[in-house]
């Protein structure tokens, strides 16, 4: 799942960026913009994520439905 796959990199390079922020307080705004756009970068992705599971579960339940059904 690439949906995954971006928000573990999106939170790692928020946590580099934390650090670096640390390092050099006198840059922090623009550190805190650039963590602003990763956060983004991942609640979408958590949003897509989401949706493909409530999608996925959906079409189980239909097909259990039909199964049952049929039987």
């Amino acid at each position: 799942m690439s949906y995954l796959k971006d928000v573990k990199n999106a939170l790692r390079v928020i946590d580099n960026l934390c650090k670096e922020a640390l390092k050099d307080p006198e840059s922090l705004n623009d550190y805190i913009d650039e963590i602003r756009d990763k956060v983004d970068e991942a609640d979408t992705s958590l949003k897509f994520l989401k949706d493909v599971i409530n999608n996925g579960i959906s079409d189980l339940k239909n097909v259990i439905e039909v199964f049952e059904d049929g039987v």
